[in-house]
């Protein structure tokens, strides 16, 4: 009887049922857009979660899907969510999970931010510059706008390209980690249109 009583207790933990009990307080939802209400894929996207009155963080990375699901061990939760494209702002609020579970759509207002590409090339060689193994051995571009706030740095890939999502404004770019400066080192962007502007990084 003891034999059976046993195998009967091991059945319960092992049954379907038991494995996907969660604990905690579990918020799950999808990840929008706050203008037109579609779904936002999570790739470039991290998605933190903090218990503040414990200490207590939990992170979701990068995903290509728009949905999500965290279990938390308390039921005030802030939610954090970091665009890493910059095709979104930052979004923060703190909720309340009324019982155990909260259905929850994380609404993310969109930057309306330009994307930035183009080819970085040496005017003396006239060739693509391409990253090199070592410290100091590959050019850094920082781009700034006029307000002061940097938009990121940025090296070349690969095949001598770059791209970067900025504001619509005016920019200063600058370049490290090379004896050469950048020909035209000011970009004004205000009022351009469209998704994707062009504009080569040229070095001499």
């Amino acid at each position: 009887m003891r034999q059976i009583a046993l195998v009967f207790v091991l059945l319960i933990l092992l049954s379907p049922a038991a494995c996907t009990a969660r604990e905690g307080f579990t918020i799950e939802g999808t990840v929008v857009d706050a203008e037109t209400g579609k779904e936002v894929s999570r790739e470039g996207m991290y998605l933190h979660f903090f218990c503040d009155e414990i200490d207590h963080q939990e992170t979701l990375e990068s995903a290509r899907t728009a949905s999500y699901e965290i279990s938390m061990p308390k039921s005030t939760v802030r939610i954090r969510a970091f665009d890493t494209s910059k095709r979104y702002h930052l979004f923060e609020k703190t909720v309340q999970v009324e019982g155990d579970e909260l259905q929850f759509d994380i609404a993310v207002v969109p930057t309306h931010y330009i994307l930035l590409t183009g080819k970085i090339v040496d005017l003396n060689t006239g060739k693509r510059i391409l990253p090199k193994p070592g410290i100091g051995a590959t050019p850094l571009f920082d781009f700034t706008t006029e307000r002061g706030f940097g938009e990121g740095m940025i090296s070349p890939s690969s095949n001598g390209t770059y791209s970067l999502r900025v504001p619509r404004e005016k920019l200063t770019i600058q370049v490290v980690d090379t004896p050469l400066g950048v020909k035209q080192g000011t970009l004004d962007l205000t009022g351009q249109e469209g998704e994707e502007f062009v504009f080569d990084l040229e070095l001499e």
